[in-house]
């Protein structure tokens, strides 16, 4: 949803995603809800986030995956 420009909505469970969860959460672009009408609260009031705002995100976290592969393969290196 963030690429399209949409906060997303999470239930109350983010143990998996704490730290995206945390990122996002204080500029509005992760928000917990824990009813149908928190949802619905959620669904109807949603703003747009604006595309430069997503894109300076994006570039910012350019390389992750690699990163992430490199710090993998170091660790199974070091266990040999």
């Amino acid at each position: 949803p963030l690429r399209f420009g949409l906060a997303i909505a999470t239930g109350p469970y983010t143990e998996n995603f704490a730290d995206i969860h945390a990122e996002l959460a204080p500029r509005g672009w992760s928000n917990i809800v824990k009813t149908p009408s928190e949802f619905a609260h959620f669904a109807q009031s949603e703003k747009a986030i604006s595309q430069s705002d997503i894109d300076a995100y994006f570039a910012a976290r350019k390389g992750a995956l690699q990163h992430t592969l490199a710090t993998l393969s170091n660790l199974l290196n070091e266990a040999d």
